[in-house]
């Protein structure tokens, strides 16, 4: 089991790298933000509301968009945010974000559709019986 204050140092570790390739980055972070902002609230999907699921497809989205290290920097940001804000940080969030990043860097997803499906290959059991 890792304890928090190990989870904690990763993610500021992973945070300060990840703001550190931001600075040389702005435009893209920009774009990742602005990206993800409209991709959430655009979804209609209804498997949409799973948390690992959506961390997953709105990272691959936002690579696709605007690359893969933007992205890295957004979702890592995100976690921060929620870690000393009013959100929930986990790892697992992370994690999610990073599956979805790896498809589009891949290759293996190129467009939103196939962000979705390739995030719901790795996160089945999260899918409502409505859908299954």
């Amino acid at each position: 089991m890792i304890s928090n204050s190990l989870r904690l140092s990763f993610i500021l570790t992973l945070c300060f790298f990840s703001f550190q390739a931001s600075a040389l980055f702005e435009g893209s972070v920009k774009c990742s933000y602005d990206t993800a902002i409209s991709v959430r609230a655009g979804v209609t999907s209804p498997i949409f509301h799973q948390d690992k699921f959506k961390h997953c497809a709105i990272s691959c989205i936002v690579a696709n968009e605007c690359g893969a290290l933007s992205s890295t920097v957004l979702g890592i940001g995100k976690e921060v945010y929620d870690l000393i804000g009013p959100g929930r940080s986990e790892i697992a969030d992370v994690v999610a974000n990073f599956f979805g990043i790896k498809f589009q860097v891949i290759g293996l997803a190129k467009d939103r559709d196939t962000c979705e499906s390739s995030c719901i290959e790795v996160f089945p059991s999260l899918m409502p019986k409505s859908i299954l």
